[in-house]
C-alpha cells in the first residue's frame, strides 16, 4: 500500500525536529487529522529502526486506552547512558512487561491467549521529552503522533516471573538521584489491569505486525514525570521486581 505523502512528510518533519530548536507543533498542512493518522506517522517515524517496545497507560479506562510504538533506538540498556542534550527530559519509573511469545495479527483473541503470551515482569525507567516546545501545548494528535512524547525507556536487565498473580497495584517504588532519596510511591496499575491493557493493544497492533517475542511493554508512571535537571545517577526499586538505573551525562 503507498504511504500517504502527508503523513510521510510528517514522519521525516519529527525525526528532524529532534535536533536543534523545537517547533511548537507540526505544521499544519502534515499534522494528523485522525487518531489513525497519528499512530500511522509513530510508525512512519520508526522507519527501518524497527519496533522494541510499546507503551499503553494500564490504569486508563478499557475504551480510553492509547498507545505508542517505541524504536529499537529508543531503548537504552540497564545502568547506560543518557545524553542530556538540549531539551529538558523528565524521568518516570515504570513496570515493563516482556513478550514472551509472538502475537502475529490474526484476529479477535481471547484474554487467555494475550496472558500466555506474556513473560517477565521489570522495573524500567520512561525517558519523557517532547519534540515539541512544549508537549502540553501542541495538539493532542500530534503528541500522539510524536511516540507521547517518549525519548527513551529503559529496562531492567533482572525480571521476576509469576507477577500475575501478585498485588501489583499495592507495591512501592522508590526513585533514587545521585544516591538519595527523591520519591517514593505505592500504587498503581493492578495485575489485572495491565493484562487488559496488553490484550486491547495486541489488537491494536495487529494493523503494524503484532507483538513480537523480546519486546517490552512499558505501562505507565508509578512515579513521576519528574525533571531530571542536574542529576547523574538514576535509580529505581520496584518492591518484588526489581531495580533499575540510568546515567545522564
Amino acid at each position: 500500500m503507498a504511504t500517504d505523502p502527508r503523513l510521510a512528510a510528517a514522519a521525516r518533519f519529527l525525526r528532524s525536529a529532534a535536533e536543534g530548536p523545537p517547533p511548537a507543533d507540526l505544521p499544519v498542512e502534515i499534522a494528523p487529522q485522525s487518531v489513525a493518522e497519528a499512530y500511522a506517522i509513530q510508525h512512519l517515524t520508526i522507519g527501518a529502526d524497527g519496533v522494541a517496545g510499546w507503551k499503553v497507560g494500564a490504569t486508563s479506562a478499557p475504551g480510553a486506552y492509547s498507545c505508542a510504538a517505541l524504536s529499537s533506538g529508543r531503548l537504552l540498556a540497564d545502568g547506560g547512558i543518557l545524553q542530556r542534550g538540549n531539551r529538558l527530559p523528565e524521568v518516570e519509573v515504570e513496570i515493563a512487561i516482556r513478550i514472551a511469545r509472538d502475537l502475529l495479527p490474526g484476529g479477535a483473541r481471547a484474554r487467555e491467549e494475550v496472558l500466555a503470551a506474556l513473560g517477565s515482569a521489570h522495573a524500567a525507567f520512561e525517558i519523557v521529552e517532547s519534540r515539541f516546545l512544549d508537549r502540553k501545548k501542541a495538539a493532542p494528535l500530534s503528541t500522539l503522533a510524536d511516540a507521547q512524547s517518549c525519548r527513551a525507556f529503559v529496562i531492567a536487565e533482572q525480571g521476576v516471573e509469576g507477577w500475575q498473580d501478585r498485588d501489583l497495584a499495592g507495591v512501592e517504588a522508590v526513585l533514587s538521584v545521585d544516591g538519595a532519596e527523591l520519591a517514593r510511591k505505592t500504587g498503581s496499575a493492578s495485575a489485572s489491569q495491565i493484562v487488559e491493557a496488553i490484550h486491547w493493544l495486541a489488537g491494536h497492533a495487529d494493523r503494524f505486525g503484532g507483538l513480537r517475542a523480546g519486546q517490552v511493554v512499558i505501562t505507565g508512571a508509578r512515579i513521576g514525570p519528574l525533571p531530571i535537571g542536574s542529576a547523574s545517577n538514576l535509580r529505581a526499586e520496584i518492591t518484588g521486581i526489581g531495580a533499575v538505573g540510568l546515567t545522564v551525562v
